[in-house]
């Protein structure tokens, strides 16, 4: 169908600022009072400030009043961006607590970071139970409800939308499993809705590792929310600074709480999201994956070399369809190539830490590759797994000093937190890329570090090995940005499962799951889910028949078919990237789940979801009918539309148009599929 608003098409396819201080470290829902120096001076230098910890277990509520406070107001790149330092010392200047905040000229938001600093000349306090904030949300009366998703395990239920309704001294604690920020149990976004659903907060948490967070409904009216490093308990030596989570808070009114989520979606879009060289966000790609179906016993890429590489490219160039991207994964490198090897066994998985590429394969380098690619006209994205270093392979023989060992393990973390090494990493892939003609950096971690950081803390200082890595992590991609200012990173964690506010400003995740690679129904859940709360993603569409092709349309789209094989037409390939590049900004747009916020993962069932450009009012509508549906038509309610506009909608698939008003899609589109 087609939707017109003023000359505007919506296609259809079926298949600003800080908020007021408002007490004792509180925040009123849904304020959005103007960001400036006087609500930062109101929230951070009177009373009790909007963060907590304890010093040899007394809790800082008894004594940071006692301490002195300094605001200075520092420079900052931007111009719809302020900076400040709140500086916290104690009356015998041994210990500073330094808290960088950044207010917003166009959205009401607030963000900060902890800093401990011991200025004496011993050891410090014992610092723990550490929460970078500990403040309430108030409201006049009535309870709250909290939104977050599942965090990233490979199933259907990534993503999923988590509801709680809160209560009267209700508690709800969240944790990630095994210190990969959005792995399993927690997902480190969360939208506060008040009683009404007009009003609320959307909190983002900023650290890559086991963060915690806590929601206590204090009374009808109170919502406490702390969060922090979890388990920290340490002291600091002399001259010694730590950093603690980032804390983002934005707050939002609207018509409910998903008004919420596309407040943040256009916030990190605006402002936490890669730059390029001239200051203008990075463009999720359309990707190829260099992907012909290696034969057993090979997996992944161990099988691949130039030859094939350039019979690839020029299928691509021959018949139209050429991407963005081309995208080598796992198994380049040396070691691998298990039917050619004496040493059977051994695949990508367990030759990481050989950052060679297989001479046998590549006896020209991946700069062979490279250049095949670039002469075509596309980018080279290339797979690397540095943090875990399998025992036996060049970097575990060659720079022991610099990994963090467990017992028994077989397998080790590059300590991304001693500078020496994280140097050596970062000149090392640095003069990689260089030496190989590689665009593209795609850094996947198939390993739970948690425990590699607690075997290596130090006595009494528990966590200042994850606080030294995960600064460290930041550093290295930082430098590796600084270096190649128009890079793209990708980033990968067994999927999705290090995705944070952090990590988005810094790259963006091109294959967000590792559930059932190209299975539509799954792709369908993930998109429905993590749209709601994340704008950047992409997975990989192995079939491109329009079922599975829609499936995975998102922000970032990757074709990981095979192209030398019979299971993809040519026709069909070239039609679902034209789709893509037809309507991939509207993935940026504002995101509206269609199908409720109940358990959507089922396959008897409709699911349908809208992206809405408020600027010009188009957008696209899709639906799918799943195999199990006995349902030939599902009404939706479309969101953000002009009541009294006339709008045309267009039907991908019939070729028809209708025109309706916004008053009457708005009450109800009724869609049709006569086959599921």
């Amino acid at each position: 169908m087609s939707l017109r608003k003023n000359g505007i098409c919506l296609l259809l396819f079926l298949g600003v600022c800080l908020p007021l201080f408002a007490g004792s470290h509180s925040l009123r829902l849904g304020d959005t009072a103007t960001g400036c120096e006087r609500s930062v001076k109101e929230l951070f230098m009177k009373g009790m400030p909007p963060f907590s910890f304890m010093l040899d277990s007394v809790s800082s509520d008894t004594f940071i009043k006692r301490w002195s406070r300094k605001i200075e107001k520092v420079p900052s790149t931007r111009t719809d961006e302020s900076k400040y330092e709140v500086t916290f010392t104690n009356p015998e200047k041994t210990l500073a607590v330094r808290c960088d905040i950044t207010t917003f000229t166009d959205f009401p938001a607030v963000e900060w970071t902890l800093h401990f600093r011991n200025l004496g000349d011993t050891n410090s306090p014992t610092i723990s139970h550490v929460n970078a904030a500990d403040i309430d949300f108030t409201q006049p009366a009535g309870d709250f409800t909290l939104y977050t998703a599942h965090g990233c395990e490979a199933t259907n239920l990534d993503f999923h939308l988590q509801k709680y309704s809160l209560r009267p001294d209700s508690l709800y604690m969240f944790r990630p499993y095994g210190g990969r920020s959005s792995s399993i149990t927690a997902f480190p976004f969360y939208n506060i809705a008040g009683t009404d659903g007009k009003k609320g907060a959307f909190v983002a948490i900023g650290w890559t590792g086991t963060w915690q967070a806590e929601f206590e409904e204090s009374s009808a009216s109170a919502l406490s929310f702390r969060s922090g490093m979890s388990n920290t308990h340490l002291y600091l030596l002399p001259g010694e600074e730590i950093r603690t989570p980032m804390i983002s808070v934005l707050m939002w009114q609207g018509d409910d709480r998903i008004d919420g989520n596309n407040a943040f979606r256009r916030f990190a879009l605006a402002h936490h999201s890669p730059l390029n060289s001239k200051g203008m966000m990075i463009q999720p790609p359309l990707c190829s994956g260099f992907d012909f179906g290696d034969p057993e016993p090979c997996q992944e890429y161990e099988s691949f070399n130039e030859l094939i590489a350039r019979a690839i490219v020029d299928r691509h160039q021959r018949f139209g369809i050429m991407p963005e991207v081309f995208w080598l994964d796992a198994g380049w490198y040396k070691g691998n190539n298990a039917p050619m090897s004496e040493e059977e066994g051994r695949g990508w998985y367990n030759t990481a830490g050989n950052w060679e590429a297989d001479p046998s394969r590549f006896p020209n380098g991946l700069k062979g590759v490279a250049n095949i690619v670039h002469d075509a006209g596309a980018k080279f994205m290339v797979w690397f797994e540095p943090e875990r270093v399998f025992h036996g392979t060049d970097f575990h023989k060659n720079v022991p000093q610099y990994l963090l060992d467990l017992p028994g393990a077989g397998q080790s973390l590059f300590n991304l937190g001693d500078p020496e090494a994280r140097d050596y990493l970062c000149r090392y892939m640095g003069d990689f890329f260089e030496k190989n003609g590689i665009d593209y950096y795609r850094q996947d971690f198939n390993i739970d570090p948690e425990s590699y950081w607690a075997h290596n803390d130090p006595e009494g200082r528990h966590g200042i090995t994850e606080i030294r890595y995960i600064e460290g992590l930041y550093t290295y991609w930082d430098c590796l940005r600084q270096r190649f200012p128009d890079m793209l990173i990708d980033n990968c964690a067994s999927g999705g499962r290090r995705l944070d506010i952090e990590t988005m400003s810094r790259s963006i995740p091109l294959w967000r799951t590792d559930c059932h690679y190209g299975e539509p129904n799954c792709q369908q859940d993930h998109e429905y889910g993590l749209s709601q709360f994340f704008p950047l993603h992409g997975t990989g569409i192995y079939f491109t028949d329009r079922f599975c092709a829609r499936s995975g349309l998102s922000s970032a789209y990757t074709f990981s078919g095979e192209v030398m094989g019979r299971t993809n037409t040519v026709p069909n390939i070239r039609h679902s990237m034209k789709t893509y590049r037809e309507l991939r900004n509207y993935f940026l747009k504002d995101f509206y789940p269609l199908s409720g916020d109940d358990d959507i993962t089922g396959l008897d069932r409709w699911i349908a979801w809208q992206f809405h450009d408020p600027a010009d009012g188009s957008g696209i509508v899709m639906a799918f009918r799943r195999e199990q549906c006995p349902d030939s038509t599902y009404t939706c309610r479309l969101r953000g539309l002009d009541a009294d506009a006339a709008y045309t909608l267009f039907d991908e698939d019939t070729g028809t148009n209708e025109t309706r008003t916004g008053r009457a899609l708005m009450d109800g589109l009724t869609l049709t599929l006569a086959s599921p």
